[in-house]
């Protein structure tokens, strides 16, 4: 299972460096198209052929193929959205994606009790149709002085570009803290002297996403009546919160509120920074996304190895606390 997580993000994640710029270049339509067909090809190639070999390829067409959706679909909200009210667009996409992944496990898991080939084949189905809806959708493209953007030249612009680096760079800690963090929760809630029963540590951690489902709508409203640097500062102490509350002796008891303070601090966060990165280039949003996408992501895949070291001193120092 987790090596099928890292062939699938990894791509995910690299890919992402030319996948947005592309969509300066060729326009969002066809690359998010493209990413459709791509990752429907990955799904429909496992239920052909379900074998472990062809499981393992598949993930990585898939991540390849997702790769072109994510930036691409930023920079359209940013094409179509007016600044006056872009944070609460920023906001329903980070609603929607918490929500997918949410409904990504909990479906996933079902079909997966049934025979996980049903899973690739819903993935297939469900891409498709999206493709399907998708095929009369205006296109949009970025833009420059000379009238078109040179690939290159946006990709080595953006990587110049100290306000997008820091933002990605931002976008990766998020990602280490977010997904880290209950990873080795899950993992030490589940052993001595805890021993939390599968089904109390699965609600638990539903939590997150609970939180940043109901912080996407809120934190779009404070981004554009507050500001988005206000709203990150936001974001950023909710984040300190959680981890003051992880590294007291009575997290155990206290973890209800650790976790959803979580969640609702990286969406709001992230919320906050894709708005930015949305204004830092206007001429080149793909390429910005592109970048912010890269590192954000990387974030996600290294979050484990990471943040464990951490977590185990902050949990060890509680269950001596505990048992004393």
């Amino acid at each position: 299972m987790s090596l099928t997580i890292t062939l699938y993000m990894m791509p995910f994640a690299i890919s992402q460096i030319f996948t947005g710029a592309l969509s300066d270049v060729y326009g969002r339509a066809r690359i998010i198209s493209l990413g459709l067909v791509i990752y429907c090809l990955g799904s429909f190639i496992v239920v052909l052929y379900p074998t472990i070999e062809v499981l393992l390829l598949a993930r990585v067409i898939q991540g390849i193929g997702s790769s072109m959706l994510s930036p691409a679909a930023m920079a359209l909200v940013g094409d179509v959205v007016e600044s006056k009210g872009l944070g609460k667009a920023m906001g329903g996409t980070m609603s929607s994606m918490t929500l997918g992944m949410a409904l990504g496990v909990l479906i996933g898991g079902y079909l997966a009790l049934i025979g996980w080939i049903y899973a690739f084949m819903l993935l297939g189905l469900v891409s498709l149709s999206i493709l399907l809806l998708t095929m009369g959708l205006r296109d949009y493209r970025g833009c420059s002085s000379h009238g078109t953007v040179n690939l290159r030249l946006a990709l080595l612009k953006t990587f110049r570009n100290k306000i997008i680096m820091l933002i990605g760079a931002a976008g990766f800690i998020i990602f280490v803290i977010r997904i880290g963090i209950p990873t080795y929760l899950a993992d030490a809630l589940g052993k001595p002297p805890y021993q939390w029963s599968t089904n109390s540590i699965g609600m638990l951690l539903s939590s997150i996403g609970f939180a940043g489902l109901a912080a996407g709508p809120i934190a779009g409203c404070i981004t554009d009546k507050l500001g988005r640097v206000q709203a990150a500062f936001i974001g950023i102490g909710l984040l300190l919160a959680t981890s003051i509350m992880l590294a007291m002796p009575i997290w155990p008891l206290i973890v209800s509120i650790i976790l959803p303070t979580l969640g609702f601090g990286g969406v709001t966060l992230f919320t906050s920074l894709s708005t930015i990165i949305m204004e830092v280039e206007p001429q080149t949003k793909g390429a910005a996304t592109s970048i912010y996408g890269f590192l954000r992501f990387m974030g996600y895949a290294l979050s484990p190895l990471t943040t464990i070291n951490a977590c185990l001193l902050y949990t060890s120092d509680a269950a001596d606390e505990l048992d004393g």
